[in-house]
């Protein structure tokens, strides 16, 4: 279902005033979904997410139970990830006070930590800072966003922001908050899902990428274009993604809860709700538990043995620009 904008000109939508990322005012309709267009922007690339029908909070996926239920199954792969994503930074002499903004589950602040560094981690869900409170003892986690929690201008030396940047109506503004926070030489650090990716060019408006909490869509160029506003000179800008042996994101709605094809197991994944009677259409804990472990297992079993053929055309397309991830390491002027 690739999206044609003459198709998608037939919904009853309000095209964008601008572009979020270099105020172009001519916006094109692009993908149709059952709940939002995404117009893009001829000039930079980026694309912007417009609501057709009303829709829950965003964010509302990250404070429920299967979330960290989830994320605590896929430890093992999240830490190899969170090794991953700092062998990128590590060329780049990072300082030793580290924020961690969206910080989920913590294994970015526990792998950061373990080499050294002193780090704080910020989310916006309870239930996510308790998680990673009790999980890693001690460490710096606090709930909310930059303005109320009261951070010190010029406080951090490396500021990371994983899949933080599509769910914000105004990304240069929040790089800019970004900068205002890291010290003369900072660094901050930015990954996001890669709009121009091979993945989204073969699955059209299926791409997982479209998520219904993604307000924004990025470009290499528009990317770069907002880390260079907000004040930054990219030291690295590339596409990126993940060992096939890792890469989780065809399952990850399954394994939260939000079934696509199998949508009557995905509802079935997710935790009960207090007031559900016995049997009403939602598996015991024990047996959600083992299920998705069971389902975790057989698509990890899947990706090592697809290793070797996906691996061949990852490459060429990294190459391209075409990876998961657009990955980009910006320092702020020395004075």
């Amino acid at each position: 279902m690739s999206g044609l904008a003459g198709h998608v000109e037939r919904r009853s939508v309000t095209t964008p005033a601008r572009c979020r990322i270099c105020a172009n005012t001519e916006l094109r309709p692009a993908f149709r979904l059952t709940q939002f267009v995404v117009f893009t922007c001829p000039a930079c690339g980026y694309g912007t997410t417009v609501y057709t029908s009303p829709i829950d909070d965003n964010q509302a996926r990250f404070q429920g139970e299967r979330w960290t239920e989830t994320r605590s199954l896929l430890e093992s792969v999240t830490a190899a990830m969170a090794r991953r994503r700092y062998a990128d930074l590590a060329p780049f002499g990072p300082g030793p006070d580290l924020l961690e903004i969206g910080c989920g589950t913590g294994e970015f602040l526990s792998c950061a930590q373990a080499l050294g560094h002193s780090v704080t981690g910020l989310d916006l869900s309870h239930r996510v800072v308790a998680h990673v409170a009790s999980r890693y003892p001690g460490m710096d986690i606090r709930c909310g966003t930059l303005e109320s929690t009261h951070l010190a201008p010029a406080s951090f030396d490396v500021i990371a922001a994983f899949h933080v940047l599509e769910h914000v109506t105004d990304p240069v503004g929040l790089l800019r908050q970004m900068v205002s926070l890291v010290r003369p030489s900072g660094l901050v650090y930015v990954r996001v899902p890669n709009l121009n990716t091979w993945y989204r060019h073969a699955l059209g408006s299926s791409w997982w990428g479209f998520s219904l909490d993604h307000v924004g869509h990025f470009t290499a160029a528009s990317l770069r274009r907002a880390m260079t506003d907000a004040g930054l000179t990219v030291l690295t800008a590339r596409s990126a993604d993940s060992d096939p042996e890792y890469s989780l994101w065809p399952v990850l709605p399954l394994l939260y809860g939000h079934g696509f094809v199998l949508r009557s197991l995905g509802s079935a994944l997710q935790p009960a709700a207090p007031d559900t009677p016995p049997g009403a259409g939602r598996l015991s804990d024990a047996r959600r538990i083992s299920l998705k472990r069971q389902l975790l297992a057989t698509y990890q079993a899947y990706r090592r043995a697809a290793t070797m053929m996906i691996t061949p055309l990852s490459r060429l397309q990294l190459a391209r620009g075409g990876g998961r991830e657009l990955l980009m390491i910006g320092r702020k002027a020395a004075s």
